[in-house]
C-alpha cells in the first residue's frame, strides 16, 4: 500500500495537469491570476511546507530575479494595494508563466536541496526527486505556449 502522501502528491500532479489539458484546449490559452492553472501550480509549491514557512512566496522569491521580484513588490507589476505573501506567489506564478521561465525558476528551486530542506518538511512533493520531476516536466510543457493574459481588477 502506498503512503496517503503519494497519494496526494499524484492528486496534486494530475489537477495540475488537467489545469494545463483546460489552457491548451481554449481557444487562445487565456490564463489569469485566478485561474485554476495558476492554483493548481500554487498547491504544488505549497506542499508540505514547514510550519515555520507561511507561503511558498517567500521561497520562490529566493530563486527569483531581483528585477523581478522587486516589480511584484512595488513596481508595475505590484497590486494596488498591499498585498499578501500568497497574492505576492500567485502574481509571481502568473508573470513567470506569461514570460515562460517559470519552469526554469522551479527547475532552480528543487536543485537547492539546503533551500528547500530549510522550507519544506520531508514529504513535500518537490523534495520527492520523482514528483519534482512531474512536476518540471508538466511546467516545461507550458513554456512554448503562445498564453494570452486574462487581466483581472480585483487585485
Amino acid at each position: 500500500m502506498r503512503p496517503s502522501s503519494d497519494i496526494g502528491k499524484d492528486c496534486l500532479l494530475r489537477n495540475l495537469k488537467n489545469g494545463i489539458e483546460v489552457v491548451i484546449s481554449t481557444e487562445g490559452c487565456e490564463v489569469g491570476i485566478e485561474s485554476s492553472l495558476v492554483r493548481c501550480v500554487a498547491e504544488v509549491l505549497a506542499h508540505g511546507l514547514r510550519p515555520t514557512t507561511a507561503d511558498f512566496w517567500q521561497v520562490v522569491r529566493q530563486v527569483t530575479h531581483s528585477r523581478l521580484a522587486d516589480s511584484l513588490a512595488w513596481g508595475p507589476l505590484a497590486p494596488r494595494t498591499p498585498a499578501s505573501d500568497h497574492v505576492q506567489g500567485l502574481l509571481w506564478i502568473y508573470y513567470t508563466l506569461l514570460e515562460g521561465s517559470l519552469s526554469s525558476y522551479v527547475r532552480c528551486l528543487i536543485s537547492d536541496k539546503r533551500l528547500l530542506q530549510k522550507h519544506y518538511q520531508e514529504r513535500a512533493l518537490l523534495r520527492d526527486c520523482i514528483a519534482a520531476s512531474k512536476f518540471v516536466t508538466l511546467l516545461t510543457s507550458l513554456a512554448n505556449l503562445d498564453i494570452t493574459p486574462v487581466e483581472n481588477d480585483s487585485l
